[in-house]
């Protein structure tokens, strides 16, 4: 994890993976996010699945006044201070849940946050739910 600087002149790519629900597939919502930022535009990529189909896959790519709004969005919900966290290994060896995870360069800022779904109502999560709440605002 590092401190960015000049936040609103960063380039680079974020990606989030985040699944929920049960084991059976028919009860679970994958959520797929890849972002791509540039100096004038980003890049928005969108895929949600469900019952392991594809119920919904968008791009959108943002203006220079979008872009702006994305990484205010993202600086103001502490992407920059978020730690590095590493699953445990007790948390990999479960069975019947989903591996998550944030990554992100950007700028002179870059990280990964891995956790299960679980994880994110524990009180030491909120800047990684507020980060995930912006994105999927996007």
């Amino acid at each position: 994890m590092s401190r960015v600087t000049g936040w609103l002149d960063a380039v680079g790519a974020l990606e989030l993976r985040d699944s929920s629900g049960p084991v059976s597939p028919r009860h679970q919502l994958e959520r797929e996010l890849d972002v791509e930022v540039t100096s004038d535009s980003a890049l928005v990529r969108r895929r949600v699945r469900r019952r392991g189909g594809l119920v919904e896959q968008t791009e959108d790519r943002l203006d220079a006044d979008g872009r702006r709004t994305l990484l205010e969005a993202l600086r103001d919900a502490g992407l920059a201070s978020l730690p590095d966290r590493a699953l445990s290994t007790d948390e990999r060896a479960r069975v019947g849940v989903a591996f998550n995870h944030l990554t992100w360069a950007l700028g002179d800022s870059s990280g990964r946050v891995e956790y299960l779904s679980g994880y994110l109502a524990r009180s030491e999560a909120r800047a990684l739910r507020d980060v995930i709440d912006a994105l999927m605002r996007v």
